[in-house]
């Protein structure tokens, strides 16, 4: 299973992580895993952060994502 792609730009000194995909199956531990990486890199780099997630492009969304 391939890993949902992430854009991250910045608008107005926030932080923006965009999921690129339509469909994002995170499911398994690795892909979860993996999408938690790439948030908390952000979020630790540019420390304290302005941080919004947008969903504005999917469709669907698998649960499992949400505690990470």
């Amino acid at each position: 299973m391939k890993s949902p792609k992430l854009s991250f730009r910045e608008v107005r000194g926030v932080t923006v992580a965009e999921f690129l995909d339509k469909e994002v199956y995170a499911v398994d531990e690795l892909t979860v895993n993996e999408i938690g990486k790439s948030l908390f890199a952000v979020v630790k780099e540019k420390s304290p952060v302005h941080f919004l997630l947008s969903f504005a492009n999917v469709t669907y969304f698998s649960s499992a994502l949400l505690g990470t």
